[in-house]
């Protein structure tokens, strides 16, 4: 964090004289770390207007230089770029930190919700009791996830867990991977700049992504039929050095933690952009005539009976890292789902 002395000049005048006066003030300059190129929808419509309300509302006090594209710090290093205080902010995913942190996990469990939106209303709500337990090193900002993913295919549309078996699908995390091997898919691992060419020359029959990935990648191209299960979906987090918040004055601290907290309702509003946007690019499908498939409920049902086991594990294996309460949280998790009318 820097801090630079400048000049600030005030004047005043009366009828019988005019005298000046010149009073220091700090202004605290930021560097946040950011994964994200320049370009995207996150970096402009999110982290750009925070730190620019972060001026505003600072009278100029408070500057937040953001180092997009992971040019201070790389994709898999942003918590341990801000937790040693390589960047006073850095943004990235606590899931590329395996094991690390746990209890934010449950939100990447498969068929849980819909929007981005209420998955980041379970981070928020679960927060005090549970999820903060997981970040006693490292101030949270924010914390939100995507829209959840679907799955899309090219020749085979997808209505039963009978269409599925023998499809090579592309899966970008290991918790769709292990869905895909209950479900009697085989699952394919690859970068996601590698599935358009995988796409077109048949090496796989389909991939889990959002909507808003389909089209920032290009995929409505190889695709046709668009199955919607919200699979899965990925934490995002901000981060904040302790020292460099407890090394600003109070008023100050208190701006950051007041316009992010997790009752704040901004997390949500975060995610509420994310949704719109997916929105947008699902319709974008639609206009070009691809098939949107929503399962019936009993084959839903099916879907969750069949990979139940994911949850059985999950809890399992929180409970052998220490975290005693596991089922609660896979159980607070689903109220708040529930609450928001998202339970498939």
């Amino acid at each position: 964090m820097k801090r630079i002395q400048t000049l600030g000049i005030g004047l005043a005048a009366s009828l019988s004289f005019a005298t000046s006066a010149v009073q220091a003030q700090d202004v605290y300059t930021l560097s946040m770390s950011s994964m994200l190129p320049a370009v995207t929808t996150h970096h402009r419509m999110v982290l750009e207007p925070w730190a620019a309300m972060l001026k505003e509302e600072s009278g100029g006090r408070l500057e937040v230089e953001i180092f997009p594209g992971a040019s201070l710090c790389k994709p898999t290093e942003q918590y341990d770029c801000v937790e040693a205080g390589l960047a006073d902010i850095a943004y990235g995913v606590p899931g590329w930190s395996p094991n690390r942190f746990p209890r934010t996990s449950v939100v990447e469990l498969p068929f849980l919700f819909k929007s981005a939106e209420t998955g980041s209303r379970i981070l928020a709500e679960l927060w005090d009791d549970y999820i903060s337990a997981d970040y006693g090193d490292v101030q949270v900002l924010t914390m939100n996830v995507h829209p959840s993913g679907q799955i899309n295919t090219s020749k085979v549309p997808v209505r039963t867990i009978e269409d599925l078996q023998g499809l090579s699908i592309r899966t970008p995390t290991a918790v769709t991977g292990d869905v895909m091997d209950l479900l009697g898919a085989t699952k394919v691992g690859m970068p996601s700049n590698e599935v358009y060419q995988a796409m077109s020359q048949g090496t796989i029959d389909g991939f889990v992504v959002n909507y808003e990935g389909i089209v920032s990648f290009k995929l409505e191209e190889v695709t046709q039929y668009h199955t919607e299960v919200s699979m899965y979906s990925t934490v995002f987090a901000l981060w904040m050095n302790k020292d460099s918040l407890s090394g600003l004055p109070e008023d100050l601290q208190a701006l950051i933690l007041e316009s992010t907290a997790p009752g704040s309702g901004y997390w949500s509003e975060i995610a509420a952009l994310w949704d719109g946007n997916d929105q947008n690019a699902r319709q974008a499908l639609v206009d070009l005539g691809h098939e949107i498939i929503t399962l019936e409920d009993d084959e839903m049902a099916r879907w969750r009976d069949a990979t139940n086991p994911i949850y059985e594990t999950w809890i399992a294996d929180m409970e052998a890292a220490g975290v005693s309460d596991a089922a609660d949280i896979v159980a607070a998790a689903r109220a708040v789902v529930e609450d928001a009318g998202e339970t498939q």
